[in-house]
């Protein structure tokens, strides 16, 4: 990885996408949802909870995650685009290593399940 960093390319037009993806993900955070994440928590603090409230707090506790992770994954991919080469049919240009891959989190996870937790 390190000598992908040090043959990288940069210009104004890559930092300026990538600074983009990391401003709306930025927004995306503040705007949404940190908002859901307060309106699950005053739902969640309340002494007693209705049917109805709970499933809202449940909605938008989901909606509070889903953005969030949404959120980093934006500004994670703008950091990219900020930093390194763009290389045609890669979503990301730095190449990470084979261990992050599906097949690894597959073979881990059902090895897992076997030995119980």
């Amino acid at each position: 990885m390190a000598n992908q960093l040090e043959n990288r390319t940069l210009s104004f037009e890559k930092f300026a996408r990538g600074a983009t993806f990391v401003a709306l993900g930025l927004a995306k955070k503040i705007l949404l949802a940190n908002p859901a994440g307060k309106v699950a928590d005053t739902t969640f603090n309340a002494g007693s909870v209705g049917f109805l409230d709970a499933w809202f707090g449940a909605v938008a506790y989901a909606f509070q995650i889903y953005f969030d992770f949404s959120a980093y994954s934006d500004m994670a991919s703008g950091s990219d685009r900020c930093a390194t080469n763009e290389k045609p049919g890669r979503r990301y240009a730095i190449r990470l290593r084979r261990t992050l891959s599906i097949d690894h989190l597959r073979e881990n996870l059902l090895l897992v399940i076997r030995t119980g937790f």
